[in-house]
């Protein structure tokens, strides 16, 4: 260990002439050190981190780039292959790759073959750093072709990884089936039952499984070999890596393999683009049973993250999603997120309230103050909960989702579904109004926004009935159009322009709404309307 120490102090004070001189040498001297000579693995660890700073700092001198790469990094990529696998070796390895390509082409196979070993390693720096050679190494090709991936090794690898991925979701699922056909590695059978620990090791390789995958697309799409992404492989992974029918499954388990599975289905879409196409129609469907799950189990990264998937499905391929042949489906799985007490009340009852929302009596603002009513709809936008800002990224991508569903297929979504959807949502902008009567209202513009569009989308289909009600449209407009956020007055002025196409009365202001809409008898009922708040469940 001494002796390495005191080279490293040398390479350290070595200038350009010196380090050209002796850093073959210096080579040869630190390769007894990860052979017989090396005393302890902490000297093994060492020794390959002083040959990756050779490796790297060698590759801008011409001529001794050419000296080792003849052979001599070739010879200990050979005995990286026999040494006990470590984080230190894969970065090693990683820098081999990256400045030595022509010396590691003919060690493709085997320089996989150890990538995707350490994908399934029980440290995760190991797991990590096996990732980050995987990118690297799916590159090579034969020697002579520096950089260059054959289809064939490519697709090869890319199957290996999805079945691997198979074997080890089928392993936290189903471990009498996975016993009887021995499919798993012996130490995970040996976990029976399968407590905490063992699920969080069986996570932990499918997190990183996924995250190679990320990476070998990343290298095909450089490649232009995306579209021979195994698609079919693909939606069999992630249609298993979303159960939720696990009986014996610790709780926090479930979670983070369908964010694992959201976030490669992102980058799997991105990356395929139109070759996506075929399973669409699938995956719409998929994805909609995954939003309901998440919503169901209070999941708001997850419902954000399905939102999101869906969006981006809709806008990429529209109508060719079946999209409306389901909107009553969606609109159930995101109707929560919008929907509070506040679609069942007329649209006088919702301008009075809101209107009067400020009048409450002093036991009510105490309370309010102190944070002790239950889910009032401003309450997204004060932020005094912390679910609450959980419940608004959720709400702005509920909204994104309904617009992109209502631009590509809203004239094919039955009428009494689109009035319920516009009641709900009408019901929600004047909550928001509500909320900015009072000074309440923080970090709401992401909101506003999006219930402005669904709301200004909902008038432009054109169905009778879900025109009828334009009345409380035009008050929403024309509250929001007074705001002093761009982007919510741009939105409120576009659907003001749509109110007057559709010749409805716009009303300049909400207490103009209020005096139109209210009874004689109004201040006997605002209390009533004022009890009952408008609420997301």
């Amino acid at each position: 260990m001494e002796a390495l120490r005191e080279l490293h102090a040398v390479m350290a004070a070595a200038d350009s002439q010196d380090f050209v001189d002796k850093c073959e040498d210096w080579f040869d001297a630190l390769s007894l050190h990860v052979g017989w000579r090396a005393e302890s693995s902490t000297e093994r660890d060492l020794a390959w981190l002083l040959l990756t700073d050779l490796v790297r700092e060698s590759a801008v001198f011409p001529n001794l780039s050419r000296t080792l790469g003849s052979g001599k990094l070739q010879k200990r990529i050979v005995d990286a292959l026999k040494q006990p696998m470590t984080a230190e070796l894969l970065i090693f390895l990683n820098a081999l790759v990256r400045f030595y390509p022509g010396s590691c082409g003919s060690n493709q196979a085997d320089l996989t073959a150890l990538a995707l070993s350490a994908l399934e390693h029980s440290d995760i720096v190991v797991r990590t750093s096996g990732a980050d050679f995987l990118t690297l190494a799916c590159r090579l090709g034969p020697a002579g072709e520096k950089g260059t991936l054959h289809t064939r090794a490519w697709t090869e690898l890319t199957e290996k990884l999805l079945n691997t991925l198979k074997l080890h979701i089928a392993g936290s699922f189903d471990r009498e089936l996975v016993v009887a056909q021995d499919l798993t590695p012996a130490s995970y059978l040996k976990l029976r039952p399968l407590d905490s620990f063992a699920f969080d090791a069986v996570t932990q390789r499918v997190e990183t499984l996924f995250m190679g995958l990320e990476r070998s697309l990343e290298a095909g799409v450089e490649l232009q070999l995306a579209p021979r992404f195994p698609m079919t492989s693909f939606m069999e992974v992630l249609q298993s890596a979303l159960v939720k029918d696990v009986t014996d499954c610790p709780p926090e388990f479930l979670p983070r393999l369908h964010r694992a599975g959201l976030a490669a289905l992102k980058f799997v879409s991105q990356a395929v683009g139109l070759h996506l196409a075929p399973f669409c129609r699938r995956l719409y469907q998929l994805l909609l049973d995954e939003l309901l799950w998440a919503q169901q189990s209070a999941h708001h990264d997850l419902q954000e993250d399905a939102c999101s998937a869906l969006t981006n499905l809709i806008d990429q391929f529209g109508i060719s999603t079946g999209a409306h042949l389901s909107f009553d489906r969606l609109w159930k799985a995101i109707g929560e997120n919008i929907v509070g007490t506040g679609e069942k009340r007329s649209a006088t009852q919702l301008m009075r309230a809101s209107a009067n929302a400020g009048q409450m009596s002093g036991n009510k603002k105490r309370k309010r103050k102190h944070g002790e009513t239950s889910g009032h709809a401003s309450d997204l936008f004060v932020g005094r909960r912390p679910q609450w800002r959980g419940k608004r990224s959720v709400l702005v991508a509920s909204c994104s989702l309904l617009s992109s569903v209502l631009r590509m297929v809203g004239s094919f979504v039955k009428s009494e579904i689109l009035t319920e959807c516009q009641r709900s949502i009408s019901a929600l902008a004047l909550s928001i109004a509500a909320a900015r009567r009072r000074n309440e209202l923080h970090d709401g513009t992401d909101v506003q926004v999006g219930v402005l569009s669904v709301l200004r989308q909902l008038l432009q289909i054109g169905h009778a009935s879900v025109a009828a009600p334009a009345q409380i449209a035009t008050t929403v407009f024309a509250l929001c159009a007074q705001q002093v956020e761009t982007r919510v007055r741009i939105e409120a002025q576009l659907g003001m322009a749509v109110c007057r196409t559709l010749s409805r009365p716009l009303m300049p202001s909400l207490e103009s709404a209020v005096v139109s809409a209210a009874p004689k008898s109004a201040a006997a009922t605002v209390e009533d309307d004022v009890e009952e708040p408008i609420i997301l469940n």
